[in-house]
């Protein structure tokens, strides 16, 4: 899965992360990172560390594709998430 968020502060920087999920384990893996995670029917949420010591929470609405993230100061990203083919290079 792919997704696509900009930020929601002034300077609307856009980001793109790559997910893979695990939903037998409940197991998200981002950015060279595996988390738990809390994967649903309806919605995934997780909770991860990207390597600069302030953790980032993503809720993503799976029959929408709308991702939220969050930090400590509040809402940082928002945008979509899309179902890539991972054969595809």
């Amino acid at each position: 899965m792919s997704c696509a968020v900009e930020e929601s502060g002034p300077n609307h920087a856009r980001r793109q992360w790559e997910l893979r999920f695990d939903q037998e384990n409940q197991l998200v893996h981002i950015a060279n990172t595996t988390s738990t995670a809390a994967i649903t029917n309806s919605k995934i949420s997780f909770r991860v560390d990207l390597g600069n010591g302030v953790p980032l929470s993503f809720a993503i609405d799976r029959s929408s594709g709308a991702i939220h993230v969050t930090g400590s100061a509040g809402s940082l990203y928002s945008g979509q998430c899309k179902i890539v083919d991972s054969r595809r290079t």
